[in-house]
């Protein structure tokens, strides 16, 4: 029995530490992989967005390739960090004494590490761009208002020739009606003072 016993509780012992070391390990080795990952993630979104966004402005490729003249024009010609590096390299060699006013302004703000100086979200193409599209609607919608007055204007006329018309069959035939019954001087009363009617309300 005691070395049944012996045996049994070095089994059990064996077998719980075996289970422990796995369970252990693997969420070491889960905890190390997930984070490998997140890692890898991280600098890939790094890259993408180092890639496809200005650094300077941090507006994204599409938006340059759809309304300007490109994305690689714009950060070779127009947000070059590298001017923007040699601008801050300029302003430390230069005497302070002969800064310039927007020289001294920018100088501030790099001592106070705010970077407001720089174009965030701002790009001249991009400010061109829309305000031709601004232009544009504008133009399109007082096109638009104009159109909608000169087509009501003439849908009321069209309603009074209507009503004319209208008119002057009622009075045709009121005429026939009367010579029928040989009115004659009652049709020349009635037909006076329906045209001056309708002479007033057409006009």
């Amino acid at each position: 029995d005691t070395e049944w016993g012996n045996s049994s509780l070095i089994f059990f012992q064996l077998l719980y530490f075996v289970f422990i070391i796995t369970i252990l390990l693997n969420i070491i080795f889960g905890i190390i992989i997930d984070t490998f990952g997140e890692l890898r993630q991280r600098k890939a979104n790094i890259e993408q967005d180092m890639i496809n966004t200005c650094f300077i402005c941090s507006i994204d490729q599409y938006t340059f390739d759809r309304y300007t003249e490109g994305f690689h024009h714009h950060i070779k010609n127009e947000h070059n960090m590298w001017q923007y590096l040699n601008f801050m390299v300029h302003l430390n060699v230069k005497d302070s004494n002969n800064y310039t006013g927007a020289e001294s302004y920018v100088k501030d703000l790099i001592q106070k590490k705010d970077a407001s100086w720089f174009p965030v979200n701002q790009a001249i193409k991009l400010t061109e761009h829309l305000a031709k599209q601004e232009a544009a609607r504008t133009y399109l919608t007082t096109t638009v208002n104009s159109t909608a007055t000169k087509t009501l204007d003439l849908n009321q006329k069209v309603e009074k020739l209507l009503n004319f018309f209208h008119t002057e069959g009622e009075l045709l035939n009121t005429i026939i009606s009367n010579r029928t019954q040989g009115s004659t001087a009652g049709v020349q009363n009635v037909s006076t003072t329906q045209r001056r009617g309708l002479t007033t309300a057409f006009v």
